[in-house]
């Protein structure tokens, strides 16, 4: 572990120079972009904070390291770079601002509903009710959006990935999920929120959205 800490202190006095037998930063070639990866997973393993929990993929491009971040904006990107690293080596993607959501995209399947178990403050318990007499089917993605003052929709930013998994709901039978808010990378303030979800039937084409409306009463 002492050592795994040291190379961890190194790695970020290099980021911006580089470390003499001493101790002390001295010029030095910038990291390539393989030592950046490596720098990044290290620091992703050792860290839950706002930075590790804001990256969604990551990968090299030569010798470029490309970043996906689930909240790109400029506030973010600055974190990032100060707490990581601030190299020409490194490139930021994702959303740049809070994107819309058209309420009207949400539909009613008979027989179909959410509703809400719990909400704390990380995290919210959702469950899914089949009672359509067919077998339903979807899979891992949801989304989140809020309510703002102005009437309009606002999805949540968010790092997770469909895993793609396929899940079939036989009628009578509930699925019951839990859904993160990400308040480390979102503003979550009390009001009114909804989850949308993708199902559908399997001997159907496509897909519709259904959704559940939920209070949050706690501030961040």
């Amino acid at each position: 572990m002492k050592t795994l800490i040291f190379t961890l202190a190194t790695i970020s006095m290099t980021l911006t120079g580089c470390v003499s037998k001493t101790g002390h930063q001295t010029d030095c070639p910038p990291l390539s972009g393989k030592e950046l990866s490596d720098s990044l997973r290290l620091y992703c393993k050792l860290h839950n904070d706002t930075v590790s929990a804001n990256v969604v993929s990551y990968g090299l491009n030569g010798d470029t390291l490309e970043i996906k971040l689930a909240n790109n904006t400029p506030e973010m990107q600055a974190l990032f770079r100060k707490k990581v690293f601030d190299t020409q080596l490194v490139k930021l993607h994702g959303p740049t601002k809070p994107m819309p959501f058209n309420i009207n995209r949400i539909s009613e399947l008979e027989g179909v509903t959410m509703s809400v178990d719990s909400v704390t403050k990380d995290v919210v318990k959702m469950r899914l009710s089949n009672k359509s007499g067919r077998t339903l089917s979807f899979d891992s993605i949801y989304g989140i959006a809020q309510l703002l003052p102005d009437g309009s929709w606002v999805k949540l930013y968010s790092p997770e990935i469909a895993d793609g998994m396929g899940i079939e709901l036989i009628s009578g039978e509930d699925y019951v999920f839990i859904v993160n808010i990400h308040p480390l990378i979102n503003d979550i303030v009390p009001g009114t929120y909804i989850l949308y979800k993708p199902v559908g039937f399997p001997d159907e084409s496509g897909d519709c959205i259904v959704g559940c409306r939920f209070q949050i009463k706690y501030q961040k």
